[in-house]
């Protein structure tokens, strides 16, 4: 869901709230020693982005928001014979702040975006700082450079388990 708002002529601002969810459900079953291999994994994250951008003047703008992300992974895997349950679920919650100026040559040729993202991993209680560039100039029609520079940063991690019982399929996990 997104709602947009030009509050001035200098002066707009964005929100979005989102949702997405991810399962994988297997069922293994091997019949000559009446075994069953049940697994799950799920991930459900929602979150909220707020975008605010100020228009300095007709060749600057100053963008800046806060972003909340919450990730939740859980993995299950439930063996009937012998009697094995695992069932592992985690939880991260990320705050995120941003801004970035941004500047546009009157001619549009040039194009320069510098900016900076501060997260906040309350699970790990730790702090990443993510500085971004980006530069683009237009020399004619047919030829431009770019430069493009940023760190970024992932709390979730996908495996893959190749495995002997489901027939040798891969096993992505999240």
């Amino acid at each position: 869901v997104a709602y947009e708002r030009n509050w001035t002529d200098v002066f707009k601002s964005d929100i979005l709230i989102y949702g997405t969810n991810y399962k994988l459900e297997a069922i293994n079953s091997d019949i000559v020693n009446n075994q069953r291999l049940q697994q799950e994994n799920e991930v459900l994250e929602s979150g909220i982005k707020l975008n605010t951008v100020v228009v300095l003047n007709s060749k600057f703008n100053l963008k800046s928001g806060y972003q909340f992300n919450e990730t939740g992974i859980s993995n299950l895997r439930d063996v009937n014979n012998p009697t094995f349950r695992d069932l592992i679920k985690e939880v991260v919650r990320t705050n995120s702040l941003f801004t970035e100026i941004e500047f546009k040559s009157k001619n549009t040729n040039t194009y320069l975006n510098i900016g900076t993202r501060l997260n906040h991993f309350d699970k790990f209680d730790s702090f990443r700082l993510e500085p971004r560039i980006s530069f683009n100039h237009r020399f004619n029609n047919h030829l431009s450079v770019e430069f493009l520079g940023e760190l970024k940063s992932q709390v979730t991690t996908q495996i893959i388990e190749s495995q002997n019982d489901f027939l040798g399929i891969e096993n992505k996990k999240w």
